[in-house]
């Protein structure tokens, strides 16, 4: 989730009533969601950055509340529904697979299901591909192949050097 009362963030929505559990801003999990979305929609408040479409509107649809504790596939079918079709959803999160290292948080089923939905419903998905330099084409993640392509756009960490290599940590 991004910091949801960030100076620069102040014009982005809050669809419905939530309280986000304290243990998200100690765990430090909003930092990073909040700089991206600070890329794309930060005001141009006089100082700081401005985003790259700061007159756009954006919404926080967060995976963890003190309502309803984790759900992912719940906030991303919340964000589906209260968007239009071309609208974009961002997933700014990860997951782990049974050796380690994280993937996109769509090689969890609830969550590829939530995505494919969006996607159905004409939503453009870009997702995280994760931190974990993993090899989404390796065998270790076959459960996922086999769900086939979620139609969302996944998208790695690159060097900000001219050759735009992978990132060394990206997967």
């Amino acid at each position: 989730c991004a910091r949801y009362v960030h100076e620069d963030l102040c014009s982005v929505a809050t669809p419905w009533s939530f309280e986000i559990p304290d243990f998200v801003f100690e765990n430090n999990w909003d930092e990073h969601g909040t700089a991206a979305l600070g890329i794309l929609v930060a005001q141009d408040n006089g100082y700081g950055i401005t985003g790259i479409v700061p007159h756009a509107d954006a919404a926080f649809f967060p995976e963890y509340t003190v309502e309803r504790g984790s759900n992912r596939a719940a906030a991303i079918a919340e964000a589906a529904a209260y968007l239009e079709p071309g609208d974009i959803l961002m997933l700014e999160m990860q997951a782990s697979n049974i050796t380690g290292g994280y993937g996109p948080a769509e090689i969890d089923l609830s969550v590829w299901m939530a995505t494919r939905a969006a996607v159905d419903a004409g939503i453009v998905v870009v997702a995280a591909a994760g931190n974990g330099n993993r090899d989404l084409s390796a065998p270790v993640f076959i459960d996922w192949q086999i769900m086939g392509d979620s139609g969302a756009i996944i998208v790695g960490a690159g060097t900000p050097d001219a050759t735009r290599d992978k990132a060394p940590f990206s997967s």
